[in-house]
């Protein structure tokens, strides 16, 4: 069991990265009515589930207070903040909806954000797994010595 503390988990309310997400999301939404009829099954489907899949996971990562949680949340939030991105791109190049730079601008932020936090996952991650390492690389030295000391 590791000996660090678990960290008190963010209220999602007092996350500036929470609040741009679903602010940026409820946007998009608000666009998708913009979108041709014979487009709106594919294009509209596919913003949908990157916007919801992208508030769930930031939503879970920031609720997340395990020492060993996070990384995986913030890696899916970050894929799903990219693939947010890249349809709506694509969406705009096909002149299917004029783009809105301010939102490439703000999902470059948010991702910017998500790779941030998700640096700091992988810290707390290599900091549990060091300290749960110790007594084991001690024993293995410990053997070691005892080995050298029979040849």
């Amino acid at each position: 069991m590791s000996s660090l503390k678990t960290p008190e988990p963010l209220k999602l309310e007092n996350s500036a990265l929470w609040k741009e997400v679903n602010s940026l999301v409820e946007h998009l939404y608000g666009r998708l009515s913009a979108l041709p009829e014979d487009e709106k099954w594919n294009s509209v489907y596919k913003i949908r589930t990157a916007s919801t899949d992208l508030v769930f996971y930031v939503g879970m990562a920031l609720g997340n207070g395990a020492p060993m949680g996070g990384e995986y949340e913030w890696g899916n939030a970050r894929k799903h903040a990219a693939a947010l991105k890249t349809i709506y791109r694509h969406v705009g190049r096909l002149k299917l909806m004029e783009l809105d730079p301010d939102v490439m601008v703000r999902l470059d932020k948010i991702i910017k954000q998500i790779d941030e936090e998700l640096a700091v996952a992988y810290k707390r991650i290599d900091a549990v797994n060091d300290a749960e390492l110790k007594p084991w690389l001690e024993k293995y030295r410990i053997w070691q010595e005892m080995n050298k000391e029979r040849n």
